[in-house]
């Protein structure tokens, strides 16, 4: 049996981890150069990962218990103006947002200390969003124009 307050939790980060940025992006067609074409699959990669934590991985913990989940919300507004921009552009917002992220789910994971298996997943989910906050902090740096010698 899962606590309403795990729940509750779980269900916000499927909302938050579903309507992520990075899944945003995915459906936003950014623009890559020929130069970028590794960067646009890692970045895939990345939202891959993200949703089987998000979608699959809370999601079939919540079924199992018998708790529904919850629809996605339609994605922030604000963020309309993301589409078919450049990876130069498009990664310190990336960088940015998955700090937010990380912040959350730790917020999360000290929230569940009276339930070991929900503490455990969403421990997992940290560590997850942990490594793409590295990633995307390598994407952005190789993707940072290097400055010309004076």
């Amino acid at each position: 049996m899962t606590s309403p307050t795990t729940a509750a939790i779980l269900q916000d980060l499927i909302q938050r981890l579903g309507r992520s940025l990075l899944q945003y992006v995915a459906e936003a067609f950014p623009w890559a150069t020929a130069r970028e074409k590794e960067t646009l699959v890692r970045v895939r990669k990345l939202v891959a990962e993200e949703q089987e934590c998000a979608a699959a991985r809370l999601g079939r913990f919540l079924q199992a218990r018998h708790v529904s989940i919850p629809p996605l919300a339609p994605y922030p507004m604000a963020w309309t103006s993301m589409n078919f921009v450049s990876f130069d552009y498009l990664l310190p917002r990336l960088v940015d947002y998955q700090r937010q992220i990380v912040a959350h789910v730790e917020k999360a994971a000290g929230s569940l200390w009276s339930d070991l298996e929900g503490r455990e997943l969403v421990q997992h989910v940290l560590e997850v969003a942990r490594q793409h906050l590295e990633k995307l902090e390598a994407m952005a740096k190789e993707a940072r124009p290097v400055p010309a010698s004076a």
